[in-house]
């Protein structure tokens, strides 16, 4: 699990924020427990992540079993708090003939996003 959360300048400062990564699920929680914005990519399934996804973020257990299960439609389901959104989306492979299907899980609240890619990391140009 990756997080980026941005942290706002304080009023002494001439900073306007910055992004801060982090690998801790205790840095995570604590962020969104002072409704910080962030970033999370969840990665690999795990108790830890599950407990987060479920018990800070709040999310439904059926979102978060779908997170980690392979279907073949995407969809948006809203929910009060956050909008869970499934996408795909082709990528080149190393035979310039073929392309790949990609399938990413987004959840969108109030002051975060989390994402889930099957397929490894986001790419660098998502991140930016």
């Amino acid at each position: 699990m990756q997080g980026l959360i941005f942290n706002v300048g304080d009023g002494d400062s001439d900073a306007v924020g910055r992004l801060v990564h982090t690998t801790s699920i205790d840095a995570i929680r604590a962020a969104h427990l002072e409704q910080r914005r962030l970033w999370v990519e969840i990665g690999a399934r795990s108790d830890e992540g599950v407990a987060l996804l479920l018990e800070t973020f709040g999310l439904h257990p059926l979102v978060v079993e779908d997170i980690f299960t392979d279907r073949s439609s995407p969809k948006i389901d809203p929910y009060p708090d956050y909008l869970y959104i499934v996408v795909h989306a082709l990528r080149p492979t190393s035979d310039p003939t073929r392309l790949e299907l990609v399938v990413l899980d987004i959840v969108v609240g109030k002051t975060f996003v989390l994402t889930q890619h099957r397929d490894g990391h986001p790419p660098d140009r998502m991140r930016a």
